[in-house]
């Protein structure tokens, strides 16, 4: 819980700050592509959690490592990051951010579960459904799932809209578990 509203204190600065810049589309590519660099390089991120180091020595690597491909702004706010000893919570505060642009710009991503692969077709189909019951501009994630046997699961922000067959027969075997036989 605490590193959600850290993440979310530190995303909705630097979002108000890019507007403000008018700089938001820089800083969301570069928060996308340093977001994406501390996860796949072991080595910058071990520098960014390692313990020994002290603020100075990760600010010198960072700027060494970034110097001329990021903005000041971005920059400023990962030296801060640092400063304040929150670097670690970069991952969260880069979802809060990414969260906050897609309100901004009213759309909603929607994972999809499905046991076959969708036609671009139905994949239209539904976004277009989805898109009239929610009011936003929808994205798809669909992921395949044969053991789903029919049907689909849809998860939008923290429901779940289960309509799977394997949910259904589920359901039947805890009702005839709990059924009483006389």
């Amino acid at each position: 819980m605490i590193e959600e509203e850290i993440a979310e204190k530190y995303a909705d600065a630097l979002f108000e700050l890019a507007q403000e810049e008018d700089e938001l589309e820089t800083i969301v590519d570069e928060f996308d592509e340093v977001a994406a660099l501390v996860e796949e390089n072991e080595e910058l991120n071990q520098v960014l959690e390692h313990p020994g180091l002290d603020y100075k020595q990760k600010k010198k690597i960072l700027e060494e490592v970034f110097s001329g491909q990021l903005s000041t702004t971005f920059l400023n706010f990962i030296k801060l990051l640092i400063d304040k000893k929150r670097e670690v919570y970069l991952p969260q505060i880069h979802q809060q951010f990414i969260d906050m642009l897609a309100a901004k710009e009213n759309r909603l991503t929607v994972a999809v579960e499905t046991p076959i692969e969708l036609s671009d077709k139905h994949q239209s189909k539904l976004k277009d459904k989805l898109q009239s019951a929610l009011d936003k501009k929808i994205e798809l994630e669909i992921e395949v799932k044969p053991d789903l046997i029919g049907g689909l699961v849809l998860k939008i922000g923290n429901k779940v809209i289960d309509g799977s067959i394997k949910n259904y027969l589920q359901e039947v075997e805890l009702n005839l578990q709990t059924l009483e036989v006389s």
